[in-house]
């Protein structure tokens, strides 16, 4: 395991796993890791806030990587009675789940890149950043030509 005790190493050791950095929280957070200096920021005050309402755990870096490493077990997602939800079933209970999960994905894949954008993706070599602009050129370059091939003369 890398040394531990910086946000980078953490970002890596969560994105190795197949998790989701985000700088922000949201409704779809479960868990924000603390570290020692975080405890007078705006957005540690703001966790705070989430988690009395049962919203996401803080965990501390330990805990963090005590759980990345398999000794320790992740606290389960809170539940609030107080924003308790009347669900109106949809037509087709599945298409809502697939749409559901759908989105879901989109909202990860998305966040995923922008991560690979900001902070890089780890190599042997050292840390290599994601170029967007260069992958939606080469992709709108591949979609003209393939419309040109499928095009009639």
């Amino acid at each position: 395991m890398p040394r531990k005790g910086t946000r980078q190493v953490a970002r890596d050791a969560l994105m190795a796993v197949g998790g989701v950095v985000d700088g922000h929280i949201a409704y779809f957070t479960h868990y924000v890791v603390a570290f020692d200096n975080a405890k007078t920021t705006k957005l540690y005050k703001l966790a705070q806030e989430r988690e009395k309402d049962g919203f996401l755990s803080i965990l501390s870096e330990k805990r963090f990587f005590d759980i990345l490493e398999g000794r320790a077990e992740p606290s389960e997602k809170k539940h609030n009675p107080k924003n308790d939800v009347i669900i109106i079933p949809a037509k087709d209970p599945k298409a809502a789940a697939r749409e559901a999960e759908r989105i879901q994905k989109s909202v990860v894949t998305n966040k995923r890149m922008k991560n690979m954008v900001k902070y890089g993706v780890p190599t042997p070599e050292g840390r290599v950043k994601l170029d967007l602009n260069a992958l939606n050129i080469a992709q709108a370059t591949a979609k003209v030509i393939k419309d040109m091939k499928d095009k009639p003369e």
